[in-house]
């Protein structure tokens, strides 16, 4: 049984509203009723997001994902303390229900059970676990400089810990892709299907990854614009059908040049899947000091070989370009990584190493060699990997070589 659940939507600015009939493909119960009334009254930005989103046209409410166990740690306490307010709707009695802020992969899976198991395979989701590895603070941590405001958490995640049921401040809020859930589970499905909307089209636009990578260390997006897809994109891209569903949003069809979820994560028509881990498919690991498998990468390895990621990976590629072309494109990139590992990293690890002492060597070598790497060794790779000129010499190679040289 379908109901219609009125709802404001703006039409024009502040203001300024229309109402329209909302109608949802099941009933809903008095407790969802009540959530929805209470936040068109009290947030009505939130609402009018989730008012818009297939979940509400699917009768997907409040109630459904934000849900506790009574006894839960996560149980909001200032969402009580508004059950007070006789005048809302949620002050009936009957309507008073422990909810949770803290929606987890786990809580998505009870509707995406396997886009939540995929992406718990990703490196989005360890992204946390792999920040806190011995692989990192053991061997290439760059001596700690940062503040409280200025954390790699924000992007990989924090442990989300509550006390006395409050969130502990610092752990949250925190909307970290590799997150630590109290309830267990890993990452958070919001960075790219932000809140309330979660909105097929923003995760597949690329500015939806840009929030994180993005900059002069993870500079994907920065790579992408400055190759001949992102330029086609730029051009082209808004009169692309950026809604369609997974079948249909094909090369060609929904899109003429690919982004980073087309790649990293949409399927094939007849010959690949969808996929919700995106680095199911990388062959390289170009984020590390020396490029390494895949499956070599101790703090998340991936759990099949290098081989079969890039042939998914082609697969995607296929779809635009001959079978010579795309081979081609990757015997090139395994080139400028041979020539990044061999020629750049091992002979300038060399260099700091014969100059060891407690802190590696003379602290002009180090941010010489960390810069080496960190930065411009990633940009040469990833611009290898992107198809972009710019990023694979002049912000690449071009400063490998002058920061190598400082070492010699």
């Amino acid at each position: 049984m379908s109901l219609i659940v009125t709802a404001a939507l703006a039409r024009e600015g502040p203001g300024i509203s229309q109402q329209r009939d909302l109608r949802v493909s099941r009933q809903l119960a008095s407790q969802a009723l009540a959530c929805i009334e209470c936040h068109r009254q009290t947030t009505s930005g939130l609402f009018l997001d989730w008012a818009a989103s297939a979940h509400a046209r699917a009768g997907v409410t409040c109630h459904d994902c934000h849900i506790s166990d009574e006894v839960g740690p996560t149980v909001s306490r200032p969402h009580f303390e508004q059950y007070e307010h006789s005048y809302l709707p949620g002050g009936i009695p009957i309507n008073r229900l422990p909810v949770t802020a803290v929606v987890t992969p786990k809580a998505c899976a009870r509707c995406h059970p396997d886009q939540a198991r995929q992406f718990s395979k990703s490196k989005h989701a360890g992204s946390l676990q792999i920040l806190s590895s011995e692989y990192w603070n053991g061997s290439w941590s760059w001596p700690e400089i940062e503040g409280e405001a200025h954390r790699c958490a924000d992007c990989h995640g924090t442990e989300v810990k509550f006390l006395n049921g409050a969130p502990v401040t610092g752990t949250w809020p925190n909307s970290g892709v590799g997150r630590v859930n109290p309830d267990g589970s890993r990452g958070s499905c919001t960075p790219c299907h932000t809140r309330h909307r979660f909105s097929k089209a923003e995760a597949r636009k690329p500015e939806a990854c840009a929030k994180c990578h993005s900059g002069p260390v993870y500079s994907q997006w920065e790579i992408y614009k400055a190759s001949k897809h992102g330029g086609i994109y730029a051009t082209d891209g808004g009169r692309w059908q950026w809604d369609l569903g997974p079948l249909a949003w094909q090369a060609g069809a929904g899109y003429r040049s690919p982004t980073c979820a087309s790649c990293h994560i949409s399927g094939v028509r007849g010959s690949l899947l969808t996929n919700h881990n995106v680095s199911a498919r990388l062959s390289w690991e170009l984020q590390t000091p020396l490029s390494i498998r895949p499956e070599e990468f101790s703090p998340w390895p991936a759990s099949r070989t290098w081989l079969e990621a890039r042939q998914e990976m082609m697969t995607v590629c296929l779809q635009c370009h001959g079978k010579g072309s795309v081979e081609r494109h990757y015997q090139r990139l395994d080139i400028a990584v041979a020539e990044y590992n061999t020629v750049y990293f091992r002979m300038a690890l060399l260099r700091v190493k014969d100059k060891s002492s407690v802190a590696l060597g003379e602290e002009e070598d180090v941010a010489s060699f960390v810069d080496l790497w960190h930065r411009h060794g990633r940009l040469a790779r990833m611009g290898a990997a992107m198809m972009s000129p710019e990023f694979l010499w002049q912000r690449g190679f071009y400063e490998c070589k002058k920061a190598f040289l400082k070492l010699r």
